[in-house]
């Protein structure tokens, strides 16, 4: 990651037993075919909103012809990030999806990349080095995952050079330690600020009380892998709670991978040998007693990279980057009255990167590196009011004091320095929001946040929500709301001799959407939604090249706009049977040039179905995704991509151990995500795109103490 080239709830009926096998029959064909259906069409958004109109009647007749006994038995999810406290997820401003751990086990997901991976609309792109989010259509090719919010027991994860959230092996939690996980859509500023842009990741951690006790597990999978986790929780009877956990994690990576562009026989054909190697270590910890929790995590991951980015030598085996993450938070959490809470956090949060990249081959050959650090200390305040037991208002206010945040570039042997910046800074907020139930079954949330930066001064964005719920299992929003991504240091002061350079005067981007959205409880178990959005970005930067002395530097140069259908049809049992089946159709434009946004998938589908198999004791997992093709940065289109994970999972065997198998890329597809603008090799030909990790096996045993 050499930086100056980047580019870029659930209703619930009781039912007999034949019938349940009858709807999951059906549901299980009918996801099998539309899973397939969106994988042959190349459908604009028009066309999947056509389409859902013919199935509405049907619907909403189901709906009326539900017995009020029914009615009363729905059973509704609870969302946090939505609004920063916990609300029914019909009454959330916002579109929510929500994976909760006993998902991410008995589908074997192995990071957090692998989690959002599953959600409908979301699109995890990699480079064999990082994992990068993309929502809605946009996921620019480069970009570190700074135009999404990632939050973990409500501190926030993106760092104060990149803005970057780290989520694959690089991420910075355990991804055994995930109680839950909230897919927020849309713009989220008005209560957030910076970065949730086009959307909120809020993790929840399980606590001491979830384990009680030790929990032991170790992995093995192909291409040498290993990993290793110990944790710890308990609760006390006198109300002290503890909770921590620690992992380590190696893999050689595939052994070779071939990239057509580099296929000469000085170049070793094409085939990168080695260069895939990946190692990590994480460590959380959190001790909570009456309103006071202290928590804090760490991480490090040293990661080497076959791709022969920013004009590296190919196959050289000595390019990687290094990147490690830390920080401590304090959380005072009371209840003042019966209708008032008071949270507030103070924290501090570490962030380290560097990179190798080498040039030169035989004596010629030295290691440029790369490095950064940021350290920032910040403090957060919020109130909760509920009033009359029907009306909910916040209040809250945030500060951050950017401590370091230091850029280098140099060559190690001989030294030479491009890049020694040094920079600091502030930033604050303030905001306000009320959920106000106008009728019984009508509610409006509105707010608002400013905000204030030392770079670039003030912006203040707006969110609005009308929520109607004609029915106990209907909910109908109408949406509306602004977000920001202020420039992070990287965009405005990196600079590298004949290559790059700063632009100070950046400014923030921009996003207005509009959005409706339709949830639908159904009978024999069933949840239905469906969201249409269209949105706007101004101030969209991006790095171009400066006519006047070819150099690269970030300008806000382009607008953007997006319009998209998301569909989404769940169901599950308590037996443990889940299947959800979820399309997107979107399309994203440079509303300059009318050309489609790269990186940008026309269509998803996903297919996530678990089956229990013998007695409650064993289960089947499927994870089933399909990307339409997209535009590359070098202009050409990528093939589509669909993958398989497959995953068996024991109960405890016994009282203590539990066992899971699975396999990723079933198939072993060879289809590649998009390349970037940084890999590049010495033809100065570009890579359209990176290989995917081929099929892959993990044997994983957890005992509990």
């Amino acid at each position: 990651m050499n930086r100056w080239s980047q580019t870029y709830a659930y209703f619930p009926y009781t039912v007999s037993r034949r019938s349940l096998l009858i709807a999951l029959w059906r549901l299980k064909t009918t996801a099998l075919a539309a899973l397939l259906l969106c994988g042959a069409l190349r459908l604009l958004p028009i066309q999947a909103a056509e389409s859902m109109a013919s199935v509405s009647p049907t619907i909403v007749s189901n709906v009326m012809d539900l017995s009020l006994d029914q009615l009363l038995d729905v059973n509704v999810d609870k969302v946090y990030g939505a609004s920063k406290y916990e609300q029914n997820v019909s009454q959330a401003p916002s579109s929510v999806s929500l994976v909760t751990r006993d998902e991410i086990q008995k589908q074997g997901y192995r990071t957090l990349a692998d989690v959002l991976r599953g959600v409908n609309g979301v699109y995890v792109s990699d480079d064999r080095n990082y994992s990068y989010i993309g929502m809605r259509g946009f996921n620019r090719p480069g970009d570190y995952n700074s135009r999404v919010l990632m939050v973990v027991n409500g501190h926030r994860i993106n760092d104060n050079i990149y803005g970057q959230a780290l989520v694959g092996t690089e991420g910075f939690l355990d991804v055994d330690m995930i109680e839950r996980v909230e897919v927020v859509r849309g713009p989220s500023s008005s209560i957030y600020g910076n970065n949730a842009f086009f959307g909120v990741v809020n993790v929840i951690t399980r606590r001491g009380r979830d384990l009680d006790g030790v929990e032991l597990s170790g992995a093995v999978g192909g291409n040498e892998t290993l990993k290793g986790s110990l944790a710890y929780g308990k609760q006390f009877e006198n109300g002290t709670e503890v909770l921590f956990s620690g992992s380590a994690y190696a893999s050689d990576g595939e052994r070779s991978i071939f990239f057509p562009e580099f296929n000469s026989p000085t170049e070793n054909n094409g085939v990168s040998e080695k260069s895939d190697g990946d190692k990590a270590y994480n460590f959380f910890g959190s001790v909570g007693y009456s309103d006071i929790t202290v928590s804090g995590g760490w991480s490090w991951r040293d990661k080497t990279i076959p791709t022969a980015s920013f004009e590296t030598e190919f196959n050289d085996g000595g390019e990687k980057t290094l990147d490690s993450r830390t920080y401590l938070d304090l959380k005072y959490d009371r209840e003042v009255t019966d209708t008032v809470k008071f949270v507030g956090h103070v924290a501090y949060d570490y962030s380290w990167y560097e990179g190798d990249y080498p040039y030169g081959v035989g004596l010629g050959r030295y290691i440029n590196k790369d490095e950064s650090l940021g350290e920032w200390a910040s403090a957060d305040w919020q109130v909760n009011w509920r009033v009359a037991d029907r009306h909910t208002l916040i209040v809250g206010g945030d500060y951050r004091e950017n401590l370091t945040v230091h850029q280098e570039n140099f060559d190690k042997d001989p030294f030479a320095e491009y890049l020694n910046d040094d920079r600091h800074g502030r930033e604050m907020g303030l905001f306000a929001q009320a959920e106000l139930s106008l009728l019984t079954n009508l509610v409006l949330n509105a707010g608002a946040r400013f905000d204030h930066y030392s770079t670039f001064g003030n912006t203040l964005n707006p969110r609005v929500g009308l929520i109607f719920t004609p029915f106990a299992a209907t909910a109908f929003k109408a949406l509306y709301g602004s977000a920001y991504r202020a420039p992070n240091a990287y965009e405005l002061y990196y600079n590298y001799t004949n290559q790059s350079k700063a632009n100070p005067d950046l400014k923030p981007e921009e996003i207005k959407t509009y959005e409706l959205v339709w949830e639908q409880g159904l009978p024999a178990n069933l949840r239905f939604s469906v969201a249409g959005y269209y949105y706007e970005i101004e101030n969209l930067t991006s790095q171009n090249i400066d006519p006047g002395d070819g150099l690269l530097v970030f300008e806000n140069a382009a607008k953007a706009n997006a319009r998209g259908v998301e569909f989404s049809l769940e169901g599950r049992r308590a037996s443990g049977f889940v299947a959800r089946l979820s399309c997107a159709f979107q399309k994203t434009e440079d509303e300059t040039t009318q050309a489609e946004m790269s990186n940008s998938p026309r269509q998803m589908a996903k297919l996530n179905l678990i089956a229990p198999l013998w007695e409650e004791k064993l289960f089947a997992g499927f994870d089933l995704q399909y990307y339409g093709a997209v535009d590359t940065v070098t202009l050409n289109r990528s093939d589509d991509i669909f993958n398989v994970n497959a995953t068996l999972t024991s109960r405890p065997i016994g009282k203590n151990l539990e066992i899971s198998v699975s396999v990723h890329n079933l198939f072993d597809s060879t289809d590649g995500f998009s390349a970037s603008t940084e890999h590049v090799n010495s033809a100065l030909s570009r890579l359209d795109t990176i290989p995917r990790a081929g099929r892959s096996f993990f044997l994983k045993l957890t005992y509990l103490f």
